[in-house]
């Protein structure tokens, strides 16, 4: 018989190993479903609905702010652009007093070289052009 006796001291330790095992796992749910009581999204949803909600307003305030200010950074920033665009304007330049010669073929007076005396040459100015006949031609002096 002392198989017997083995065999039921065996299956006492089976036992209480099975016994502590079941307490063991029985405590780790008990704790786990303690936690999740204690989450307030699962106790009380609608007031972790509401939270959420207002979490986004803020986010949505925040965001609307941040594209406010980016957008007037980029406004100014284009209007400094097109200040400088606007300065080196032939039409503006002209305005100031300058004035842009032609050949009579057309063609940008760039030079002394490309007229002569006796001939007109066309020159704009803010409001308008005038025909100009050649008079004499000076080249500047380099020194």
């Amino acid at each position: 018989m002392p198989d017997q006796h083995r065999l039921l001291a065996a299956l006492d330790s089976l036992h209480s190993r099975l016994t502590i095992g079941c307490h063991n796992r029985l405590q780790s749910a008990e704790q786990t479903l303690k936690r999740l009581r204690e989450k307030r999204c699962l106790s009380a949803p609608r007031y972790y609905v509401e939270e959420q909600g207002l979490r986004l307003d803020l986010l949505t305030r925040r965001f609307a702010g941040a594209a406010q200010r980016q957008l007037s950074s980029e406004d100014r920033r284009l209007t400094a652009v097109i200040a400088k665009l606007d300065a080196l304007s032939p039409l503006k330049v002209l305005g100031r007093g300058y004035a842009i010669g032609y050949t009579s073929s057309g063609q940008v007076l760039d030079s002394v070289s490309r007229t002569a005396v006796g001939e007109t040459v066309r020159l704009r100015v803010a409001d308008g052009s005038l025909d100009c006949e050649i008079k004499n031609v000076e080249e500047a002096s380099l020194s």
